[in-house]
């Protein structure tokens, strides 16, 4: 029934986004433009294709609830193949026209259907599962979703009165300086169907806020930030039914601390542990607010932050206070606060092995986080202090017409609370002498001690792009990300092709290597390469 002609479905829906891609490759040029109503309205269309496959062969372990017995599974090949549609609509009325009285304003919206083919084509690894994942990782056109990857993605108005600057309703703030490495930049949670996306715009998911900001001077801003809703990361696997995990392990990006926690409360030690949720209703004492100033002094560009808000992902906590004799678990966020610094400066000092550097910082000291605690995993009430460190520069401008763009990045977390551990206890050694049980259990957590941290954890990351041909038509970039403290890395090199001013490609891969159970060593097994194309239509 599946096949005809010697030809599978699966086989054409695999091709499906390619064809589909290559067509509008293919489209006139000259609709490839902003449609332009009289002057106050424009809409602009945009396709964009990703698709990524794994470059290695291999099988994962699964956990079945129904059996409660653990099995071996071979992984496909097909990890994703997203075709999104992107509908931005800016409309910028003439005000004056209405009232001379009334401020300039711009009504902002984005449209994003989109639709992952990956589940009609593949029948192995994540394919198995369409009814566990499809409700809700295959598109966003069935129905209501929740709100981490929505058709209607952002909609707000800007209103500019002078010295004013309003923006009202659904959107993505940005406070922070660093790329990759999130701390003061925490306003906006986190989608993360796929950890290794670059663009903060696709992974990010928008928050309905009051973004009200005064400019006193000319280089100062006074930014204050009211939030009714709360919003959390969202990870694969978080997703619920019937009280207890629907996901497992079966995302191609599950990590592995959830997929443990799935697995516990699936039935892993003989017996299942029901969770429910609760998030902050929309009462104004549960808004999330906060304020930041911004100001230039003496070439530097400076910003203080404070923020009142929420665990950025739903904490479990269990009903007992000891997961060694939960019989219950609450998942739910917790209060925290978050004070901070950013700052950056760029040398000129009339010295050209300096000149252009522009050094960056970045601070945050974070009170009433929750991080696991020993094996056992109880949550534990933390504070703790992150710096991030950054140098950007375009180097060898001397010897090549289009010179490299490097950038370098040092960021540690550092638990700045007593680790003592809660009188439950953190460890299931008796005696109590683990010396683990003052760690707390990272991304990668399985089980096992490997997979923890202690107080004080720390990455580099180096960043290198360069242009390449007449009219910069290629680009090549190389991202490396190592951590100290597991060992463990990330390399990301990409090559982009500008076929014209309407259409890219784009050819990259994320490679892996660590241990089993390191925040990025987890994902050896999903080394993978990508393509990627955008095409703008009007």
């Amino acid at each position: 029934m599946e096949k005809a002609a010697g030809f599978s479905i699966r086989s054409y829906a695999f091709w499906a986004g390619p064809i589909l891609a290559l067509a509008l490759m293919a489209f006139g040029g000259q609709v490839a433009q902003a449609a332009e109503f009289g002057d106050t309205l424009e809409v602009r269309g945009l396709y964009r294709m990703e698709t990524y496959f794994r470059t290695t062969d291999n099988d994962r372990t699964l956990f079945n609830p129904t059996t409660g017995l653990f099995y071996r599974q071979h992984n496909d090949h097909l990890m994703s193949q997203r075709n999104e549609f992107r509908l931005n609509i800016e409309w910028t009325p003439k005000t004056r026209n209405w009232a001379s009285w009334m401020p300039p304003m711009k009504f902002v919206a984005q449209i994003r259907p989109w639709y992952d083919t990956d589940w009609l084509i593949s029948n192995e690894g994540q394919g198995r599962y369409s009814h566990q994942l499809t409700p809700f990782w295959s598109n966003n056109l069935q129905g209501p979703r929740e709100d981490a990857d929505p058709l209607f993605r952002e909609y707000y108005v800007d209103i500019s009165p002078p010295h004013f600057f309003f923006r009202l309703g659904k959107q993505i703030i940005a406070w922070g300086k660093s790329d990759g490495v999130y701390m003061l930049d925490i306003l906006n949670p986190f989608n993360l169907r796929n950890p290794t996306i670059f663009e903060e715009e696709n992974i990010k998911i928008p928050v309905w806020a009051a973004n009200l900001n005064w400019q006193p001077t000319s280089s100062s801003n006074l930014q204050i930030i009211y939030m009714p809703q709360y919003f959390h990361h969202y990870w694969p696997g978080l997703r619920l039914e019937g009280g207890l995990p629907q996901e497992g392990r079966y995302h191609d990006w599950t990590y592995n601390i959830v997929g443990y926690f799935n697995d516990f409360y699936n039935g892993e030690f003989g017996f299942t542990v029901p969770v429910s949720v609760h998030k902050p209703s929309t009462r104004p004492a549960n808004s999330i607010v906060g304020a930041r100033w911004s100001d230039s002094k003496y070439g530097v560009n400076y910003t203080l932050n404070y923020l009142y808000t929420y665990t950025p992902s739903l904490i479990d906590f269990a009903n007992t206070g000891s997961f060694l004799t939960v019989t219950q678990v609450n998942r739910q966020p917790h209060r925290m606060h978050v004070a901070g610094f950013s700052a950056d400066y760029a040398v000129d000092i009339g010295n050209p092995w300096l000149d252009g550097t522009v050094w960056r910082i970045e601070t945050s000291e974070t009170v009433g986080d929750q991080y696991y605690q020993g094996l056992v995993g109880n949550p534990r009430y933390t504070s703790h202090w992150g710096v991030l460190m950054g140098l950007d520069k375009t180097v060898l401008s001397d010897y090549l017409e289009r010179p490299v763009f490097a950038s370098f990045q040092y960021w540690h977390d550092l638990v700045t609370n007593s680790p003592s551990c809660a009188p439950a206890g953190c460890s299931f050694d008796p005696s109590g002498h683990d010396s683990n049980e003052h760690d707390f259990q990272d991304l990668g957590f399985n089980g096992h001690t490997s997979g923890m941290r202690g107080r004080y954890k720390s990455l580099v990351t180096g960043y290198f792009s360069k242009t390449w041909l007449q009219g910069d038509t290629v680009i090549t970039e190389l991202f490396a990300l190592y951590e100290l403290q597991f060992h463990d890395w990330w390399i990301r090199p990409k090559v982009t092709y500008k076929y014209n001013d309407q259409t890219t490609v784009a050819l990259g891969f994320n490679i892996f290597a660590g241990g089993s159970e390191t925040p990025y060593g987890e994902f050896t097994k999903n080394t993978n390469g990508f393509i990627e194309l955008r095409r703008l239509l009007f």
